[in-house]
């Protein structure tokens, strides 16, 4: 299922390329530390370290039992062809190559550990700290990262609800209630006040189209609502105003009779 996306305002949007921005050179500061700190090597828990340097030590033990094995059957070989002792000799001699074999094969087990050992360096507390603040900030910069993909720069949609009321000298039955709901779409980091009067003016204009309404004198007017929402760019291109709906009737109300919200994008 696709992330869904996030609409902000093209300062928004622009304020989180520079905290991606500021990550990523944090991240770079800290690796570079990292390298400095550790000269290159593998860090390791004490524990971990502890385990190799103890098994470099078991081998060394064995190589030097095996030498010592090879050593004695060396000499009890020479002591029997000195003896003249062929048959004796020869088992001697058995035993020596295989232990001999055993002992390449521990040579080469206790270089590899030797290397591997070299490689590594016991953590420290300073590399804890340190080591911490690079995971910290690597998972922030995914994080925004990811934000950042999914951020959308946004329009604004500013919608406005106004109404009027007609108290006719004529009596309640020639009384009128007139309401209107009118909106535009602007560049997302434009302040909706800006557009206010604009938006006042259209629907007035548009309220005086209707038939017989430019008779109409002494009217209360009272904008009921004045709203902004982020809309998306492709839905909600940008747009001069646009009149949604105008309704009246032949009372008073005492409250409005339709609701902004209505209108506004879900």
């Amino acid at each position: 299922m696709a992330e869904e996306e996030i609409l902000v305002t093209r300062r928004e949007y622009e304020e989180e390329q520079k905290l991606v921005s500021q990550l990523e050179t944090q991240l770079t500061e800290l690796e570079m530390k990292w390298l400095e700190r550790t000269r290159g090597l593998i860090v390791v828990s004490p524990e971990e370290y502890r385990r190799e340097v103890n098994e470099i030590r078991r081998l060394e033990t064995q190589l030097r039992e095996l030498w010592s094995r090879w050593g004695r059957y060396m000499w009890l070989r020479r002591e029997a062809l000195r003896r003249g002792e062929e048959r004796r000799a020869a088992a001697y001699l058995g035993l020596i190559r295989r232990i001999r074999s055993d002992i390449s094969t521990i040579q080469r087990t206790l270089t590899a550990a030797r290397t591997e050992l070299s490689r590594k360096i016991v953590i420290t507390p300073e590399l804890q700290t340190l080591r911490a603040q690079l995971e910290e900030t690597q998972r922030k910069l995914e994080y925004e990262r990811d934000r950042l993909e999914r951020k959308v720069i946004a329009n604004k949609l500013i919608a406005m609800h106004k109404r009027w009321v007609y108290d006719s000298p004529r009596g309640p039955y020639h009384d009128i209630s007139i309401e209107a709901i009118a909106s535009m779409v602007i560049d997302s980091d434009e302040p909706k006040e800006k557009y206010e009067e604009t938006l006042k003016k259209f629907i007035e204009d548009e309220m005086y189209k209707t038939p017989n309404f430019e008779r109409l004198t002494d009217l209360t007017e009272e904008v009921e609502g004045f709203e902004e929402k982020l809309v998306h760019p492709r839905k909600y291109p940008l747009r001069g105003p646009e009149l949604h709906t105008l309704e009246w009737w032949h009372t008073i109300f005492t409250v409005a009779q339709l609701k902004l919200e209505d209108f506004l994008p879900r």
